[in-house]
């Protein structure tokens, strides 16, 4: 894993503890894509990009023994909304006294290390960034320590959707459609894993 890089400490969480619901009884993160399983993806990209520390929030020890040689702390807890992972990781991340939080889903494959730095980048101390497609704004995001007490309060599946839609351009880092596919369902991942 890179060493941290010049700038604020960066603290990298693994959202990895959903529910799966739309994959059926399978746990989808273990679910094989492009020959490995489909959280490796994501961790790995997370295990590249220039962070101060990496920690993973996840529901099954399965995920738990991949991501662990990747990460300096993986969190394994009772299955939960969006938003009580997010709220578990904003906990860890304070401990390790982060000015800066990435959130990063499991289950988007096609997120690399360089849009990871690039997202860091772009987060100022007043406001977040994400990734866009030019139409949609989603995760992964990275948030400033001012925004920590808004994400340890949210509640439900959303997650930190609402704050994210109301970036401005300006915010947001670039990336092609592909780039922020995330695996809901079986047909998804096949499809996926079969384009070029």
């Amino acid at each position: 894993m890179p060493g941290p890089g010049p700038g604020p400490v960066t603290v990298g969480v693994l959202l990895a503890a959903g529910r799966s619901e739309r994959f059926g009884a399978a746990d989808k993160l273990l679910a094989p894509f492009r020959g490995v399983p489909l959280v490796c993806h994501a961790s790995n990209a997370m295990a590249s990009a220039g962070l101060t520390h990496r920690i993973a929030v996840t529901s099954s020890g399965d995920v738990a023994r991949l991501v662990d040689p990747l990460c300096d702390r993986v969190i394994t807890q009772a299955s939960a909304a969006m938003s009580g992972t997010i709220r578990t990781g904003v906990a860890q991340a304070r401990e390790l006294g982060a000015e800066r939080l990435l959130l990063v889903l499991g289950d988007m494959p096609f997120v690399t290390a360089a849009m990871l730095d690039r997202l860091v980048a772009r987060c100022t101390d007043d406001a977040p960034a994400a990734l866009t497609d030019g139409a949609r704004i989603v995760p992964p995001a990275c948030f400033p320590s001012g925004d920590f007490d808004a994400l340890s309060a949210l509640d439900g599946d959303r997650g930190a959707r609402d704050r994210l839609c109301r970036l401005p351009p300006s915010a947001c880092v670039r990336v092609p459609g592909p780039a922020l596919v995330d695996i809901d369902d079986e047909t998804a991942l096949a499809r996926w894993d079969r384009a070029g």
